[in-house]
């Protein structure tokens, strides 16, 4: 059965490059509690998984003597003030959200709700999809497929007729976890190897790929 014309996207480095504002948010933090910054690539080996599991990953084992929540409330402020001073866009991404004259859009990203509205604000982006499913606090995130079952009620599409499009495996695990088609881009935060052993249906060079390919299904 071929996939509805229902196109889900991540956000962080799918749609936007933004490991410089993560970073800046998170070094904040880090400031904040004491700790010395981090550089921005160590950061972004972090991103994907929510600002929380961010905080902890570079943490490492020294998050066990950390206050996370409140190390998580200096981030999230810092962030709300900063959404996008460094921002950019993926290649190809204007030319995607382009793509809702075609097929219904939605975001799907892990980044926590009240953030991704400010990011999305920011950008003018507010009435670019159809539905946008972000977590509150308790939420499951990707690649858990709550996520896109969200997705897909708010749609009223079945869940595997959706098409996951992102940078890493967490969208591609949630892709699968649904049954959905999954399409991995390359060149987002997540190092091209393990993106490749997630096995999404097909592997993109870019966003610039996507139109072309979706003509083929």
């Amino acid at each position: 059965m071929k996939p509805a014309r229902t196109l889900v996207f991540d956000l962080d480095g799918t749609l936007i490059d933004s490991r410089r504002d993560i970073a800046a948010a998170c070094n904040f933090a880090l400031a904040a509690a004491g700790r010395e910054e981090l550089p921005i690539a160590e950061i972004t080996r972090h991103v994907g998984s929510g600002a929380r599991a961010l905080l902890r990953g570079v943490l490492g084992e020294e998050g066990e003597s950390v206050d996370i929540e409140q190390l998580l409330g200096h981030f999230q402020s810092y962030y709300l003030r900063h959404p996008i001073d460094h921002n950019r866009l993926m290649p190809g991404a204007l030319e995607c959200l382009a793509l809702r004259t075609q097929w219904k859009l939605a975001l799907c990203t892990n980044k926590p709700e009240h953030l991704t509205e400010a990011v999305l604000q920011a950008l003018d982006w507010t009435e670019a999809f159809d539905v946008v499913v972000a977590p509150r606090k308790g939420d499951q995130v990707k690649p858990h497929g709550d996520p896109l079952l969200r997705v897909a009620t708010g749609l009223s599409v079945a869940p595997s007729q959706v098409i996951m499009i992102g940078d890493g495996p967490q969208d591609v695990g949630a892709g699968k976890a649904v049954g959905a088609y999954t399409i991995g881009v390359k060149g987002g935060f997540v190092p091209l190897a393990r993106l490749v052993e997630s096995g999404p249906d097909v592997l993109l060079d870019s966003l610039v790929e996507l139109p072309l390919h979706l003509d083929t299904l």
